[in-house]
């Protein structure tokens, strides 16, 4: 299951994984892009389904893992890689499109980890890829402000970091 699969990486991931033979869940919020890229990998011989999925929504995110589920009956990896940025000086920056970027990079990543995991667990395996943008790692390489324009730098690799503790910590709370 591969979110934000209608264009950019996550196209392109799903495109890797279908030659790979894999069969590809395309978790993807604008309905055009993902039964585009559905479409295109049925036409080369790859078993494919879109599902539109709001990886800030609760509802959506559950929908969305029990169409995969009921369709193929398992998956083994999820790539996180839905994610939006909004530009502009952060102290200028609307609060709703502040709380949009962290419902969509951050809370969505949590709820499709949340939702899949009990099927991870009861399968046995899986894996879970996220993906982040460069500045996450490599501040110095990061967003930069343009012409008075641009966000704040992330620091190092707190994020990720934090992200990945809590992931562990919740996978050692469900294990039986």
């Amino acid at each position: 299951m591969i979110t934000g699969a209608g264009r950019g990486i996550g196209r392109a991931t799903a495109q890797a994984f279908a030659a790979e033979g894999y069969t590809v869940v395309l978790a993807e919020l604008r309905r055009a892009l993902g039964q585009r890229a559905e479409r295109e990998l049925v036409a080369v011989g790859a078993r494919a389904l879109f599902v539109r999925t709001d990886v800030a929504d609760p509802v959506s995110v559950a929908r969305s893992v029990r169409s995969a589920l009921r369709r193929f009956r398992r998956i083994d990896c999820l790539v996180n890689n839905a994610g939006v940025l909004r530009v502009g000086k952060l102290t200028q920056l609307p609060l709703r499109d502040m709380d949009w970027m962290l419902d969509v990079n951050l809370r969505g990543p949590l709820l499709l980890v949340r939702a899949l995991l009990p099927a991870m667990l009861r399968q046995g395996s899986g894996s879970i890829v996220n993906v982040a943008p460069l500045a996450i790692f490599r501040p110095d390489r990061g967003c930069r402000p343009r012409s008075g324009r641009g966000t704040q730098r992330a620091r190092g690799r707190r994020p990720v970091g934090r992200y990945s503790a809590l992931v562990a910590s919740f996978v050692r709370s469900a294990e039986p």
